[in-house]
């Protein structure tokens, strides 16, 4: 899954993404950057993403941060798969994985659950 989305969906649908910059270019026996919630969210604002494929972990680890939910809220769409479902959360729709909708609207309503 990870080819077809970091690899050939770009190409097909001629849309930019961001990714760790290599490490061994310069230096072979330097080791990869291993993605992790705190480098992860830190690429997704400096690179200005409008949206994130991650694994339920990333989510569950970012649902506890104010800062985190600030980021995430601010994207267009957070897509996560597990078992081949894909929960996907986007401004109009309901997101259900670890109550990660409910945080963030508690959090963007001043500590209130639910919209508006």
């Amino acid at each position: 899954m990870g080819t077809l989305l970091h690899l050939f969906y770009p190409v097909a649908s001629l849309k930019s993404i961001a990714v760790f910059p290599p490490t061994s270019y310069h230096d072979p026996t330097k080791a990869p950057i291993i993605p992790n919630p705190q480098n992860t969210i830190e690429v997704v604002r400096s690179t200005n993403s409008n949206s994130i494929f991650v694994v339920p972990a990333f989510l569950e680890e970012w649902a506890t941060s104010a800062e985190a939910i600030d980021v995430l809220s601010s994207l267009q769409y957070v897509v996560c798969a597990v078992l081949f479902t894909f929960y996907c959360c986007h401004p109009g729709l309901t997101c259900s994985l670890s109550g990660f909708h409910r945080r963030a609207s508690r959090h963007k309503n001043g500590g209130r659950a639910g919209g508006s």
